[in-house]
Parts: structure tokens; C-alpha cells; sequence
């Protein structure tokens, strides 16, 4: 099931993030998403009480970005990053949204055929993007106004 994101999810979600990403969010940046920034919404993916991915959606007038999206590494190859893509485009055309847009790392090749596979195109490189280890980053986007949200609904 694909539910919206609660602070209760946090310590579940972190060490998601920590096990994948060598700049990982910290709690604090999740709480300020949740309970601060008016333009966000963050999703998870929760299968008998455990949380297996999630991803964050920035919207701001006609563009959306994925701020973030994980899939527990022993869950990957699922089909859950695929589910939480679609959550993600069902969501900002709910919106009226016409472009969604995300960075990835260059390096991240499994996370460049999803997004590669449904439609997201490279925009440009990001230089230096990543201040753990200053690897570069595609930015990645897909024009979505005029698709239909009840396509991506789960």
C-alpha cells in the first residue's frame, strides 16, 4: 500500500536512507519536509507494517521534482521504485503539473533505467552536484501535462 508519509515512519525511513545514499537526509531534514515546507508531500510504500521505499515531491506552480526516492536495497527489483515513480507522476497531475524533473547520480544505472523507461529524458549534467563525493548528476525530466493522473493511479 502507498500511503502518505508520517513523522511515526521516520525511523524506518533514515535507515533506509543511510543504507543507500552516502549523503543520506537526516531525521531533522524529513521532519522539516513533513511539517515545514508547504510544498512537499512524501509517500511510502508499507507492506504489513514495514516500510519497503519512498519517495518526496516538490511542487511549485507547473513543475514538480522528486526531492527524493528509495527502495529498501533487499526490496529492489520489485517493482516498488516503479510503483513510487507512478505515485509520484499520479500526484503532480492531480496538480496540474506539467513537467516532473529529478537529479541522479551518473553513476546510479539502475535508477537511469527506470526513469529512462518511463519517459524521463536528460535535461543537462549537473557538475560537481553531490558534496559527498562531488559526482556529477543528470538532471532528468518528463513533460506530463496533458496525461491522464488515472493512468499512474496504484
Amino acid at each position: 500500500m502507498i500511503r502518505p508519509m508520517e513523522l511515526g515512519d521516520l525511523e524506518e525511513v533514515t535507515a533506509i536512507a543511510r543504507d543507500l545514499f552516502s549523503d543520506a537526509w537526516s531525521k531533522e531534514q524529513f521532519i522539516y519536509e513533513l511539517n515545514e515546507n508547504p510544498y512537499s508531500e512524501f509517500f511510502c510504500v508499507e507492506d504489513k507494517g514495514e516500510i519497503y521505499g519512498f519517495v518526496g515531491l516538490n511542487v511549485l506552480f507547473e513543475r514538480a521534482e522528486i526531492s527524493i526516492i528509495a527502495t529498501k536495497r533487499e526490496k529492489q527489483g520489485q517493482g516498488i521504485g516503479y510503483r513510487l515513480l507512478k505515485k509520484a507522476i499520479y500526484e503532480a497531475l492531480k496538480k496540474e503539473c506539467e513537467i516532473l524533473s529529478l537529479e541522479v547520480r551518473t553513476s546510479n544505472k539502475k535508477a537511469l533505467k527506470l526513469y529512462e523507461r518511463n519517459g524521463f529524458e536528460v535535461m543537462r549534467v549537473r557538475e560537481s552536484y553531490y558534496s559527498d563525493n562531488f559526482e556529477d548528476a543528470y538532471e532528468m525530466a518528463k513533460a506530463i501535462g496533458g496525461l491522464d493522473a488515472e493512468d499512474f493511479s496504484d
